[in-house]
């Protein structure tokens, strides 16, 4: 008799057939997943015996995993299981018809509580009971009425009319979180380079500048550039949490210096400027102003979600979970948490852009998570086919808090010292690589518990094929030239969410993590590219396309400031470069001359109050100007000229 035959008639296999096959005939519910391996490794089918007979190497064995591959949900410990008697309960008691009725009723209860909390901040202009003052709504990346660095007030800041002209005070009001606010590109003022740290000059709630004729004062001035939201926070005026409103006014003028103050909220200490600006502002108290809505719902709305989110999650199914759970933070996060665009009900078109925007980005995300669900998420939640239940109060406690997060992103991983997934950036804050190392240290960890689990489901080799694909695909697209790889959060989290689909509790752990960073990604940035021009990963700091003119020479006696350099690019010829023709000269980081010339005499640009200064500090620096296109080269680094004495200092090597 052959192998085949007398395997055939073998009492052990021919009873593990029968079971095998009484398992697949099993109905299932509406979390039933059937992942099970067909033959797992160690039984012998039909035109497979044969094969078993022969020789197999230890890699192969390896590899095709235990005997009797498993991947049953984690078992639910002694101590918590009278916490999944209600759902049994509840399953036991209800139908179909009224869950689904229940589920429709609960969602028109939780949209209704967030249409009541959400809209009025967004659509409804401000109104002020009291002193009937102009409220400004801005956010906490934005100058006030400082158009930006560099050249953007124009020549002697005529774009920015309301710094000099605007007499009254008025309010300003503030989102939450913008004590977090940080400059993530560079930010020149006078020889300094601001990154990674809030971008506000002076200021602080220690009084030491007083100004004339203002009982109500609460700051000293802040540098006229600063960002006003971050500065209140700076102050203690609003809360890190909540927003808040804020009387601001610029009418503390001209200042001959800004000093560092230490700040609240954990905003740091401000930035300190040792010369001339010609504008600044400070913060008043509010006296007996009122103004509504002020406070920033965000957190309230977050909590809301959070709390309405554990019945579905412990009560649903896992396909309504997870669609009623990213759908929710897709939306809060676009609406609420970080919102894509500025809210300022005073500009409707703003709230229409965030539909519009949020809309857009929604339809790719839903493909998007209909894949993961189907090949990963749907498998850790789901009940496996002939298995035991999943624990939905494991769910509730291992899954759920972390999706969240993971989704709050903004406000839990963007506080790591992190800015992007690159060396370079790495370096460039304090504490960077430390932080690298340990993110990638946990996700070596979490990819060899999962490879693990993984190997004990029987389908290692599949997923080691996956992974070495995904791999080559990485190295192929890094090596593009030209491009700049930029591995975004959501692409990570596309990336590692196959290889935690596995029921235990460390594939708990790590799915609602990496779901709950997808849906952060997503929302809020939208499906951005995995490869960028050097345009787009510079953001808005300089280039170098074209070099700017050098200062040389400044000459004491008649004043008169001295530069070098023709209009030249750093490589190949740059189209329309012959129309830099001018130049521009910024003094204190304020453009004071537009010129064809290389000299002008500075004493004559000067304010009056540097040129009755008896020893102070100027900073010079220029670009190149074409003043047809009205288009800015990047500009140099600053020199410094101490003045009145003349002595000069060169600009280090680069741009600004």
């Amino acid at each position: 008799m052959g192998k085949a035959t007398e395997a055939a008639g073998d009492p052990e296999y021919i009873q593990l057939r029968e079971l095998t096959s009484d398992m697949r005939g099993l109905s299932s519910s509406d979390d039933t997943v059937d992942d099970t391996v067909d033959d797992p490794p160690g039984s012998l089918g039909g035109a497979d015996i044969e094969a078993h007979s022969r020789p197999v190497s230890r890699w192969q064995r390896f590899v095709d995993g235990p005997e009797y591959p498993s991947n049953d949900p984690a078992p639910c410990p002694t101590w918590l299981l009278w916490a999944d008697q209600p759902r049994r309960w509840f399953d036991a008691r209800t139908k179909r018809w009224q869950k689904v009725a229940l589920f429709v009723s609960y969602m028109f209860l939780w949209i209704g509580a967030l249409y009541g909390l959400v809209m009025p901040y967004l659509v409804t202009p401000p109104i002020v009971d009291g002193d009937q003052l102009p409220v400004i709504v801005t956010g906490c990346q934005e100058s006030g009425l400082w158009a930006g660095k560099n050249q953007l007030c124009g020549l002697n800041s005529t774009r920015c009319p309301g710094v000099s002209d605007l007499n009254e005070d008025f309010i300003i009001r503030c989102p939450a979180l913008c004590n977090l606010h940080k400059q993530f590109s560079l930010m020149p003022i006078g020889d300094q380079r601001i990154k990674y740290r809030p971008y506000i000059v002076g200021g602080g709630s220690d009084i030491t500048v007083n100004l004339e004729d203002d009982d109500l004062q609460l700051t000293n001035p802040y540098r006229a550039d600063s960002n006003p939201c971050v500065a209140a926070a700076h102050a203690g005026l609003t809360s890190s949490l909540r927003g808040g409103v804020v009387k601001v006014s610029y009418r503390s003028g001209p200042q001959m210096a800004f000093a560092s103050a230490a700040g609240k909220e954990g905003t740091g200490d401000s930035i300190a400027f040792d010369s001339y600006f010609p504008y600044s502002f400070y913060f008043k108290s509010l006296d007996q102003t009122k103004v509504s809505p002020a406070k920033d719902p965000r957190f309230t709305v977050v909590a809301l979600n959070i709390i309405f989110g554990i019945p579905v999650t412990y009560l649903a199914s896992a396909a309504a979970t997870f669609w009623t759970v990213t759908t929710v933070a897709f939306w809060d996060i676009v609406f609420s948490e970080d919102p894509i665009a500025p809210i300022n009900p005073d500009v409707p078109e703003n709230f229409s852009f965030m539909v519009s925007k949020g809309c857009e980005r929604f339809l790719p995300t839903c493909f998007i998570l209909f894949v993961l669900y189907k090949y990963s998420v749907g498998i850790t939640l789901g009940k496996p086919a002939g298995g035991p239940d999943p624990s939905p109060i494991l769910r509730v406690l291992l899954w759920y808090p972390l999706f969240w997060i993971g989704a709050l992103n903004n406000i839990t991983f963007d506080r790591l010292p992190l800015d992007r997934f690159s060396w370079e950036a790495f370096r460039a804050q304090p504490g960077g690589v430390l932080s690298a190392s340990i993110l990638i240290g946990v996700i070596l960890v979490g990819a060899v518990f999962q490879a693990y689990s993984i190997w004990h489901t029987g389908k290692f080799w599949q997923y080691l094929r996956l992974y070495l694909v995904m791999l080559a695909g990485l190295v192929v697209i890094i090596l593009i030239p030209g491009l700049k790889f930029h591995l975004h959060h959501y692409i990570l989290a596309m990336i590692l969410l196959p290889g935690c689909g596995t029921r235990n509790v460390t594939g708990l752990m790590f799915s609602g993590l990496l779901l709950g960073l997808f849906i952060s990604g997503a929302s809020r940035w939208g499906l951005d590219s995995i490869l960028e021009t050097a345009v787009q990963w510079a953001r808005s700091d300089p280039i170098g396309q074209i070099i700017p003119p050098m200062i040389s020479n400044f000459n004491a006696s008649t004043g008169e400031l001295s530069w070098v350099g023709e209009a030249m690019a750093f490589t190949e010829q740059l189209s329309g470069l012959h129309n830099f023709t001018s130049v521009s000269l910024l003094i204190n980081d304020v453009e004071m001359y537009q010129g064809n010339g290389t000299s002008v005499n500075l004493t004559r640009l000067l304010p009056q109050a540097i040129r009755m200064a008896t020893d102070i500090p100027v900073y010079l620096r220029m670009a190149r100007l074409n003043p047809v296109a009205n288009e800015y080269s990047d500009y140099s680094n600053a020199a410094v000229l101490q003045w009145p004495s003349g002595n000069l200092t060169l600009p280090a090597p680069g741009l600004t």
